[in-house]
């Protein structure tokens, strides 16, 4: 009976007081499922030597597509490629996006 007592009471510990702890445990489960899926990187380890990766900034700073992807190229262009050309073109696609987030504020 104690040990149905005592395990019974490990349980209740682990369950959720109300509401508020049920919203914080679920936050944590999906930040640390967020953090697993940071970890891998599919095509190569670019991202991976980075002390925060470009879509963790990009999703926790709301940027629109157009800023994520200066973000990203930039980040990425003298690690990703070997060659020169390569990391120049990956330079290119970051004005690309800069050009069309100028053009996007002069419409405005």
């Amino acid at each position: 009976m104690r040990k149905m007592l005592d395990a019974l009471r490990r349980a209740t510990m682990l369950l959720p007081l109300d509401i508020r702890d049920y919203e914080r445990h679920k936050k944590l489960m999906q930040e640390e499922q967020e953090r697993k899926a940071n970890k891998k990187q599919i095509g190569g380890n670019h991202y991976s030597k980075m002390s925060i990766q470009p879509v963790e900034f990009i999703e926790k700073n709301n940027l629109s597509y157009c800023q994520g992807n200066v973000i990203k190229y930039i980040c990425r262009f003298d690690s990703k490629h070997a060659s020169a050309e390569k990391q120049l073109q990956d330079l290119e696609k970051a004005k690309h996006y800069i050009e069309m987030l100028i053009d996007i504020h002069k419409k405005q």
